[in-house]
């Protein structure tokens, strides 16, 4: 068995349990919703959307099939099998792991796969979304998160036993973000004339990013 298999089955056998145990209209409802929601970046957005759609639902539960779901696609690209045989092997691995086996019925099973297969669609929310996700962030550093510490420091004379002449206020930014040798910071000494214009290009981006929304809006064409 695919090591890498066994693995996510570790991680995840309690988010395949829900799936296998979930009522057949609620299974029915979460596959329609997974079809007919457009693809997002935002994993948050898209489990709050799945909530309204699915009420059956807690939010842990989304979270965590949303997750599962995700998954099965990272874990596609990184043993370059396909989704079909990624789903056969973790049917075949319950079956042949003795406690999985026995928290996870045949039946149960035999819903996994084909549950699976459905919410994994080429056309639906999840395949559309991971795509996505793979195309617009394939850069050679992909932004994480930020931080901006601010700090005040004294400016003395020539003598520094007297007090200050003056304080000057500093700002640090942290960024951290995903290179191609994995997670990093980035610090970067920043003055109020610097944060002024970090905020106009922002807000300059905000600005046209929302005119491009609104042109392809127009033309019917959903922007991720």
């Amino acid at each position: 068995m695919n090591p890498l298999i066994d693995q996510w089955l570790d991680d995840y056998h309690l988010a395949l349990i829900t799936i296998g145990t979930l009522k057949e209209e609620e299974s029915t409802s979460l596959i329609e919703s997974l079809k007919s929601i457009p693809p997002l970046l935002d994993n948050e957005r898209l489990a709050n959307i799945v909530l309204n759609l699915n009420p059956c639902l807690d939010k842990e539960v989304a979270d965590n099939l949303l997750e599962l779901l995700f998954s099965i696609y990272n874990l596609s690209e990184r043993s370059d099998i396909s989704i079909d045989e990624i789903i056969t092997q973790i049917t075949q691995s319950i079956k042949e792991d003795e406690e999985l086996s026995s928290e996870i019925s045949l039946e149960e099973s035999q819903k996994i796969s084909l549950r699976l297969n459905s919410l994994l669609d080429d056309n639906g929310t999840i395949a559309a979304s991971y795509k996505a996700m793979v195309i617009l962030k394939d850069h050679k550093c992909v932004f994480n998160d930020c931080r901006v510490f601010t700090d005040v420091r004294p400016i003395f004379g020539v003598d520094t036993t007297v007090n200050p002449v003056g304080m000057g206020i500093i700002h640090m930014l942290k960024i951290m973000y995903v290179g191609l040798d994995g997670p990093n910071e980035l610090f970067i000494g920043l003055d109020y004339s610097d944060l002024e214009q970090i905020g106009e290009e922002i807000q300059r981006a905000i600005i046209k990013e929302t005119t491009i929304r609104s042109m392809f809006a127009k033309s019917d064409i959903h922007c991720v």
